[in-house]
């Protein structure tokens, strides 16, 4: 059933115990991009921010190549689950979005669309 979009990995459910690193950061699509609704208390300042880049990747990029690794019917599914797959490190050190650093550099834009310094994120 490789393909078929009900046949996927909750990263959410088995990254702790698979030993998957993730970002302490929640994302949401929106009809504007992707945007930081949660974090851990030290990135609490992206909380509200559209995520750009990834590394020195544009994200619309990034999301076409997790496109190519997660299942899907219709772009809304796809967008679902880019929000999980957008925490995973080692899922973006894998598609040579990020390098094999123990931090990776994200770049947001905050409202009124200033752009933050990229911020490096350390493995958790």
């Amino acid at each position: 059933m490789a393909r078929d979009a009900h046949t996927f990995l909750n990263l959410s459910d088995i990254a702790a115990s698979a030993g998957f690193q993730t970002f302490p950061l929640n994302f949401l699509w929106m009809d504007d991009g992707v945007f930081v609704t949660g974090a851990a208390p030290e990135y609490a300042q992206a909380i509200g921010a559209r995520l750009v880049q990834v590394g020195a990747t544009p994200i619309d990029q990034v999301v076409r190549l997790l496109g190519a690794v997660i299942p899907s019917e219709n772009p809304q599914w796809l967008h679902y689950r880019v929000q999980d797959y957008l925490r995973g490190q080692q899922i973006l050190q894998g598609l040579g979005v990020l390098p094999q650093d123990p931090t990776s550099p994200l770049t947001f834009l905050e409202s009124g669309w200033k752009r933050i310094h990229a911020a490096s994120l350390a493995r958790r």
